[in-house]
């Protein structure tokens, strides 16, 4: 899982808050199918969902992270088998809702930015000699 995050990180050239047309229906069509769920049931209402992922997506802590890193946060959330880089499991997001909606996606986020946070950390004391 460390080496698939550390090639989302150098395939991300521009953050998320910069691509904005990234995150419409066929995001919301990924998501929702490598979750088993339906997507928003309409157009309109797609892209209300889009562009307040997007929102929360720019005014939190998720700023930093590029498209290929949302995806792969979504997909990773989808299999059982990741583990947090000390070899605990990694307890994936249970979708709750009728459609994928902005709190799940935060919540899918979250859990990402947790252990991606974790192997900036091994790597900084392993640079650092610890």
């Amino acid at each position: 899982m460390e080496r698939m995050i550390l090639e989302a990180r150098s395939e991300s050239d521009e953050p998320v808050s910069e691509i904005k047309d990234q995150l419409g229906d066929e995001f919301l069509l990924i998501a929702s199918s490598v979750h088993g769920v339906n997507p928003p049931a309409s157009l309109s209402f797609s892209q209300v969902v889009s562009n307040e992922i997007h929102t929360m997506i720019m005014e939190g802590s998720f700023s930093e992270l590029g498209y290929p890193e949302v995806l792969l946060a979504i997909r990773l959330n989808g299999r059982n088998d990741i583990k947090f880089p000390a070899g605990l499991d990694l307890e994936k997001i249970k979708f709750f809702g009728s459609f994928v909606s902005v709190d799940f996606i935060s919540q899918i986020l979250m859990n990402y930015m947790t252990v991606r946070n974790l192997i900036d950390r091994k790597i900084q004391n392993h640079i650092d000699g610890y």
